[in-house]
């Protein structure tokens, strides 16, 4: 993967050692540490907080999307989520965002 880079990806790498350089797991993992945009995380994070239930979506369809979109941001920075990165933490932001969140059942109830 090393021969391939060029520019300033190449500069990059250079500074890793030789047995790193051999490795593209490795030239990722660095790549993707110099490289990433830590906004991109402030913005799936903010489209998490505010994330609506859809009229015409279920509650464990909204509680899926939410899921997805946490998962994406971890994704994206996991040293960002160190602390927050239990199952159990986990399950209390969504489960906490879904509450906040949810529909009211009674507005899906026909009325007579």
């Amino acid at each position: 993967m090393f021969r391939h880079l060029v520019g300033e990806g190449r500069d990059e790498v250079v500074l890793l050692s030789p047995r790193a350089k051999e490795d593209p797991a490795a030239i990722q993992r660095h790549l993707r540490s110099t490289y990433r945009d830590p906004a991109l995380v402030a913005k799936v994070m903010f489209k998490f907080y505010n994330k609506k239930q859809g009229r015409d979506k279920g509650w464990r369809a909204f509680s899926l999307d939410l899921r997805q979109i946490w998962n994406r941001a971890r994704r994206n920075n996991p040293a960002s989520f160190r602390d927050k990165d239990t199952p159990e933490a986990t399950l209390i932001t969504i489960a906490t965002q879904v509450q906040d969140n949810v529909r009211d059942m009674v507005d899906k109830i026909p009325r007579i």
